[in-house]
């Protein structure tokens, strides 16, 4: 007979619940907004002024990501925030604040990577993570563009992975175009 403790019974539940993306009971808190100078999008997170843990598992594995997925221009943009455990690192804990300040914000096209740092950032807001943009090519293509929604997606060994589509909130003046 084969015995599973608590915690992989519960584990194994949780694995599966975290497919239910769809559900509008887990979007209250996501937010996409696109304004002249910046773009922000937020995703709420569970115990954001407790202890986080990273640098857990294989080495180069993902431990948390959080992005943004967009079609632009005809090309599938995705931006966001991602922390590996780097090779030989070891655990860490710390604050929410501290997880993200540990990891990279990197922008990729059609599953090519181009680039980071540049016009991107990660931060916690309260209970959110906040991804921030105001990289002017991606910004303008967003104020021309104005697509609809945006997929907002977290994944990791460490995060509940989800898709939410979020409508997108445009504040731009158009007398200022």
């Amino acid at each position: 007979m084969n015995k599973f403790s608590v915690s992989t019974v519960i584990f194994a539940g949780l694995i599966l619940l975290s497919g239910c993306g769809d559900n509008k009971a887990l979007e209250k808190g996501y937010e996409a907004v696109v304004s002249e100078n910046y773009a922000y999008f937020r995703f709420p997170v569970n115990n954001a002024e407790g202890t986080w843990t990273w640098n857990f598992g294989p080495d180069s594995v993902l431990n948390y990501a959080w992005m943004v997925q967009v079609k632009l221009s005809g090309e599938s943009i995705e931006f966001g925030y991602s922390n590996f455990k780097y090779d030989g690192t070891s655990q860490t804990k710390g604050t929410l604040d501290m997880l993200l300040m540990s990891g990279q914000v990197n922008f990729w096209e059609n599953g090519e990577y181009v680039g980071g740092q540049a016009g991107l950032k990660a931060f916690r807001d309260k209970s959110s993570v906040v991804i921030f943009m105001d990289n002017k090519e991606y910004l303008e293509q967003f104020q021309e563009e104005q697509p609809k929604e945006v997929l907002l997606k977290t994944n990791g060994n460490m995060i509940y992975a989800t898709r939410i589509k979020v409508p997108v909130k445009y504040e731009i003046n158009e007398a200022g175009k």
